[in-house]
């Protein structure tokens, strides 16, 4: 091989090098580009990292009326216990913030109306809930009176949901209304209400 063919020959794949170099480089480049888009749209995207419970305090609830009231988050957490003299003392938190909280008290009798006045609810308005003798929903709280025969002739559900949440508020009274209903009439199944 002449002298002119090596330097030819070398100076081809040194450009073939230098080619395969830029392109490993653009690809490498591409790469970084794309696994720091994903990392950064999994950090914004928000969303729930857990599932949704078809269960609160013992009680079956339907998933698609708990939903709604539940924040963004990493994790669910059940801070229900048992409480004596009470009849539920649930609490259901995501992350740190307490997403839904149910005490259902025994009662001597209805409570006073001043105590089921709608104007003392955040966007309050009277519901018609199945087995209760009078109920209360707002965007954060609610409030049901209900009997179960001899075994609780008067029991009171006091509601608290979390706040701030995102929507129209009409649509949040909805959302609430919605797991009231659904809740107050799985208590009533769970105690036998009907059979009392």
């Amino acid at each position: 091989m002449d002298r002119s063919s090596e330097d030819e020959s070398s100076h081809a794949g040194s450009v073939a090098s230098g080619s395969e170099n830029r392109f490993t480089v653009a690809v490498k480049h591409v790469l970084v580009l794309i696994g720091a888009m994903v990392v950064l749209s999994g950090c914004q995207s928000g969303g729930r990292a857990y599932g949704i419970p078809d269960e609160f305090c013992g009680y079956e609830v339907s998933e698609q009326v708990i939903s709604p009231l539940l924040p963004e988050g990493e994790s669910l957490n059940d801070h229900s216990r048992k409480r004596s003299g009470s009849i539920a003392h649930c609490r259901l938190g995501v992350d740190e913030r307490m997403a839904i909280s149910v005490d259902v008290e025994q009662n001597t009798g209805p409570l006073d109306p001043v105590d089921m006045d709608p104007a003392k609810f955040k966007d309050g308005t009277t519901v018609n809930v199945p087995f209760a003798q009078s109920a209360i929903t707002g965007s954060e709280r609610a409030r049901v009176v209900a009997q179960c025969g001899d075994l609780y002739p008067w029991m009171v559900f006091d509601f608290s949901f979390y706040s701030p949440y995102g929507g129209e508020s009409e649509q949040r009274v909805a959302d609430v209304a919605g797991f009231v209903e659904d809740f107050v009439a799985s208590v009533n199944r769970g105690l036998r209400c009907a059979a009392q």
